[in-house]
């Protein structure tokens, strides 16, 4: 008797204390009914069985109310929207950098400024104010490729400081994962309690999943073994910590392949632990994405267009003078070997040089193949048999800087101009451009072909740039020649013209008033040029503010794409967030439910309680 009271007591008792858990599971479900993160916790009652007989019952693990297939694509998509949204704040930025096509400040506006300001040079050779017009606007060109380029390259450098950060907060979430594993781990074992440190855990794992695309394997310990996409372990019993190493600054020529960008290394910093490459979704990969291709592809774009722009006007203005001609000149294009590199001039093409006197005068003419002997010659050659011949006039002197670049000076107020010709040694032969092989490692094979011998050395240059036009970086270094900065009356505004009714035999002449040279150079930013393919924009036929036009619309096509896709991944994130919310978060009805269950159920297990220590007194007594 006395046993089965004793037996009834410990049955009601863990009633008591099970229903007293269970109410406090509930209090704690509806305290944090708005906690972000929380999973509602169902108490899990289970009967007590000693030696095949009924002894009360347990309260076992809390089960957490999460639907794991769920979150793994709440964290698929979390990846994919951050990667959108990082791209969309980039591009954003850019498109207001870029402006729009029909925007004072866009750079198709500046080159239109160009060809208008040479096209009323034309009008008006002779205007200083046409002149420095002209300047100006070629000098804002550059400035504004400089300033585009510039912005490029420092969002670039943000995008590398931003990857810096973000690898940063995944070593952070890596050591937080692990930390909790062991926790949940030694909790497990010990029988207790672990549902709140895995909630702890999924938020961690779900911030890691914005930063980069993970994959998560749990063990039957309860541990979370986390993997990148491609397969490489980041947490397993131990955090391994991602490096990178934040370049100081970029230059327009750095990229991961080529150096100057650092990594993203698991483990050591060698390149078979470079996981760059492998990091498809999340905030890097949409960083990753921006430093490497997206900008870098926009800078190319400005330098194909500022590339060819620039040639195309430096080869024309080249081809012209200003009145009465070039008094000293130097060449922008420098030789390492001008005793073995060699040029020859192709099929019956010659460049005439003419000297002038203060009044434009002609005074003395010859032709290169005249001077060389006839089509082909060394860099050295051209340069010694140019000076012989000045000397031998009076003219003035040809040499080659330390740099191998060459320079001619005019004596006695005399000046000098180039004219491209078709057929060899005739007088007022018909203009064209002389077309010039060039060897460059003295080989006698022509490697490179070019447009004008003037042209060709650089001795008439409207814009210069710190490395070879059309290169990377080119936009980034372009600029007007300093001289003509400072004085504009240098423009090439006129060219060299045959006058047949001069003299018995005819003489060429420069005319203040021939506005011949501005006229082509205004045709030539007019007309359709073509362009390489570069970047994401396809090889075009098209005219040089156009193609600015091109590069401004196809980055408002990518900001509107990546406003979309931001726009379409995060309803869908939010979609699913709902319906997991609907799953792992608290009702406050279902939770009152319970409470008035577990109430009840406790009350009872009391009064059972009451009953055994009424049975007892009555016990005590009866007992003699």
């Amino acid at each position: 008797m006395l046993g089965d009271l004793f037996a009834a007591l410990r049955t009601s008792q863990s009633g008591l204390i099970a229903n007293q858990r269970a109410l406090s599971t509930v209090a704690q479900n509806i305290a944090n009914v708005n906690t972000p993160g929380y999973s509602r916790k169902e108490p899990t009652l289970e009967q007590r069985v000693v030696d095949g007989n009924g002894a009360g019952v347990d309260l076992t693990q809390l089960k957490r109310t999460v639907d794991e297939g769920l979150l793994k694509t709440i964290r698929l998509e979390t990846a994919s929207l951050q990667e959108a949204s990082v791209r969309q704040d980039y591009l954003g930025r850019v498109q207001t950098l870029f402006g729009s096509p029909e925007s004072d400040t866009s750079l198709a506006h500046t080159i239109t400024e160009f060809q208008d300001s040479l096209e009323s040079l034309a009008l008006e050779p002779n205007s200083a104010l046409n002149q420095r017009a002209v300047v100006r606007s070629a000098d804002d060109l550059a400035i504004r490729f400089r300033e585009l380029t510039g912005a490029l390259q420092s969002l670039r450098q943000e995008a590398d400081q931003e990857i810096g950060t973000a690898v940063r907060e995944v070593n952070d979430l890596l050591t937080t994962i692990a930390d909790l594993n062991d926790k949940i781990t030694r909790n497990g074992y010990a029988g207790q309690d672990t549902s709140s440190l895995q909630d702890q855990r999924d938020q961690s794992l779900d911030q890691l999943a914005g930063l980069m695309d993970i994959r998560v394997f749990r063990r039957a310990s309860g541990e979370a073994v986390v993997f990148t996409a491609s397969g490489r372990t980041l947490v397993d019993g131990t955090a391994n910590g991602l490096s990178h190493g934040i370049a100081n600054q970029l230059s327009a020529g750095a990229s991961a392949t080529g150096g100057g960008v650092d990594g993203i290394y698991i483990g050591e910093a060698t390149a078979e632990n470079d996981i760059s490459g492998e990091i498809r979704a999340g905030r890097l990969a949409g960083l990753i994405g921006l430093r490497d291709t997206t900008l870098p592809d926009l800078a190319a774009n400005l330098d194909t267009l500022a590339g060819g722009l620039a040639q195309t006007v430096n080869q024309i203005h080249n081809r012209g003078l200003a009145f009465p001609g070039l008094d000293a000149v130097t060449g922008s294009r420098t030789f390492a070997d001008p005793a073995n590199q060699a040029i020859t001039f192709q099929g019956t093409s010659d460049t005439r040089l003419v000297v002038f006197d203060g009044n434009g005068n002609q005074v003395g003419t010859t032709t290169m193949r005249t001077l060389l002997g006839g089509a082909t010659g060394t860099i050295a050659d051209v340069q010694t048999s140019l000076d012989a011949w000045l000397r031998g006039q009076g003219h003035g002197t040809a040499s080659l800087d330390a740099d191998g670049r060459l320079e001619i000076e005019l004596a006695d107020g005399r000046t000098i101009g180039f004219r491209d010709e078709a057929q060899v040694n005739t007088p007022g032969a018909a203009a064209a451009d002389a077309a010039i092989g060039f060897d460059s490692d003295g080989d006698t094979a022509v490697d490179e072909s070019h447009t004008g011998f003037a042209a060709f050395f650089g001795l008439n240059d409207l814009f210069a740039a710190d490395v070879a036009l059309g290169s990377a970086g080119s936009a980034e270094s372009l600029s007007v020649r300093a001289d003509l900065l400072s004085a504009p009356e240098g423009l090439s505004r006129g060219t060299v013209q045959w006058d047949p009714t001069r003299s018995l035999t005819g003489a060429y002449l420069v005319s203040s008033g021939d506005g011949s040279g501005a006229r082509a150079l205004a045709t030539a930013v007019g007309e359709g040029t073509a362009f390489a393919a570069s970047g994401e924009l396809p090889q075009v036929t098209t005219g040089f503010a156009d193609y600015a036009g091109m590069v401004i619309a196809h980055t408002a096509s990518e900001t509107a794409a990546s406003e979309s896709a931001t726009a379409r991944q995060e309803e869908l994130v939010e979609t699913l967030k709902q319906k997991s919310d609907s799953l792992r978060g608290v009702n406050l009805d279902q939770e009152l439910a319970d409470l008035m269950l577990y109430e009840q159920a406790y009350s009872a297990a009391a009064r059972v309680m009451s009953v055994m220590q009424e049975m007892f007194d009555a016990l005590e007594r009866s007992a003699p």
